[in-house]
C-alpha cells in the first residue's frame, strides 16, 4: 500500500480551514476540499478519506498533492492548471 505525502498545517491554515470547514454559506467543494485537508493532517490515508467523505481515492489524492505544491490557492483553484497554453485567435484581413 502506498502510502500517502504528510500535511503539515500551520496555525493559519489549520484556522482558515477549520472555519471554511464549519460554514453552511460556502460552495459544498469547498468544504469537502477543506475537510480532506484538514483530515489529511490528522495523518488520515487518502482511502481512508475518501470512505469518510463518500468520495474518490483519486480526488482525496489530487487534492491533497494540489495542497501540497499550492498552499490554501489550491483548493480554490486558484493555482496554475496544468495543460496547453491558451492560444489567441488572430483575425486575418482577407483580400
Amino acid at each position: 500500500m502506498r502510502v500517502a505525502a504528510q500535511v503539515v498545517l500551520t496555525e493559519e491554515q489549520r484556522s482558515e480551514l477549520s472555519a471554511y470547514a464549519r460554514r453552511r454559506l460556502v460552495a459544498l467543494r469547498l468544504v469537502e476540499r477543506a475537510n480532506i485537508v484538514l483530515q489529511a493532517a490528522e495523518g488520515k490515508q487518502d482511502q481512508e478519506i475518501a470512505a469518510a467523505l463518500e468520495l474518490g481515492r483519486h480526488t482525496v489524492a489530487r487534492l491533497r498533492a494540489r495542497f501540497l505544491q499550492h498552499g490554501i490557492a489550491g483548493i480554490f483553484g486558484l493555482a496554475p492548471q496544468v495543460g496547453l497554453e491558451p492560444t489567441t485567435l488572430r483575425l486575418t484581413e482577407q483580400e
